[in-house]
């Protein structure tokens, strides 16, 4: 469904730590918030959902699938625009995947200091690259897929490609595939 143009009577944008105004007439700074002020956005999208029923949201880091979740338990109905992978930055490029690294890094700092505890250890230990990566991956993976069955689980529904807002109720969805689509939704 991907490639839609998408109606909606409130517009959440998460950008990361990215703030942006839209160059969209009645859609000012107050609706917009980064993950810096994602707590003050949560109050007031909890506010603001009581009279909304339907919510598009760009982005689904961080803020943007907690924002989702959030405004799907009150009631809304709920579209999250991704253009690349769930998690965002932070879990596929940034917090997630530089902790798996840091730990493996660690774990081979100990293993190569283990004599000085009295543990000894024969031949030499090296980290295997490929399988870093691989475990890296993996655990992206399973967390992405893990915000997916969230979404799905609150009946949010996720569309994968580039939001374009066309007006204060309105966003043009260009799907992974170049093609887009309307989708006219109630006021």
């Amino acid at each position: 469904e991907s490639g839609e143009t998408v109606l909606f009577e409130r517009l959440v944008l998460a950008t990361g730590t990215v703030s942006v105004k839209p160059p969209v007439e009645g859609i000012d700074k107050k609706g917009v918030f980064t993950i810096k002020k994602s707590m003050s956005a949560m109050i007031d999208l909890r506010n603001r959902v009581q009279e909304a029923r339907k919510i598009v949201i760009i982005g689904a880091g961080p803020g943007g699938y907690v924002a989702a979740v959030r405004a799907a338990q009150k009631g809304a109905q709920v579209t999250v625009i991704e253009n690349d992978r769930v998690g965002g930055t932070c879990l596929n490029w940034g917090c997630i995947p530089s902790k798996v690294m840091i730990h493996t890094a660690e774990l081979l700092e100990k293993v190569r200091n283990a004599s000085s505890m009295g543990v000894k250890v024969d031949g030499t230990v090296n980290a295997d690259m490929k399988a870093l990566m691989d475990r890296k991956r993996h655990i992206i993976d399973i967390q992405a897929q893990g915000i997916c069955n969230l979404l799905d689980r609150h009946k949010i529904r996720l569309l994968y490609g580039t939001a374009r807002i066309q007006g204060p109720t309105q966003v043009s969805v260009t799907g992974r595939n170049g093609q887009v689509l309307d989708i006219p939704w109630d006021r």
